[in-house]
């Protein structure tokens, strides 16, 4: 690959840390404060007034096709492209993110805490597209 000088350090992680020597921060999102997230009520009236609310679609293409979108203004950037594409992300409106059953979004909008997005423009859809649905809302269908 072009690399000329490359290094291996024979004692590892634990080697490093045991010489005293500063690591990064490792961020496990599975085992942060459970956050709430809004219920298909309160994102139906956000869509119904004129916050500016936009929908982040985390779920791959199969999924979208076959549950459908909920209505709004959408960015479909599936969970594992989300890392490089957050910055594309608009920063000064209300984000709000969903999936199928509302167990990936809350992982996404960690996520987007982590990389220093404001917790009072962004939520996820509790129970996400299933639940919107189950509650009476209509989906757009994806083609």
């Amino acid at each position: 690959m072009g690399y000329i000088r490359i290094y291996w350090y024979r004692e590892g992680l634990k080697g490093w840390e045991e010489a005293g020597l500063p690591t990064g921060k490792t961020i496990d999102l599975m085992q942060q404060e459970p956050v709430a997230g809004i219920s298909p009520q309160e994102l139906q009236e956000k869509l119904a007034g004129s916050e500016g609310v936009f929908l982040l679609d985390i779920r791959d293409d199969n999924s979208r096709a076959q549950f459908g979108a909920i209505p709004g203004k959408t960015l479909h950037y599936p969970l594992f492209r989300l890392h490089k594409l957050y910055s594309e992300l608009p920063r000064n409106r209300n984000l709000v993110v969903y999936d199928i059953r509302g167990k990936q979004a809350p992982i996404a909008f960690q996520y987007l805490l982590t990389v220093h997005f404001d917790p009072a423009m962004i939520t996820w859809l509790d129970g996400g597209v299933e639940n919107w649905k189950k509650s009476g809302f209509a989906s757009n269908s994806i083609e």
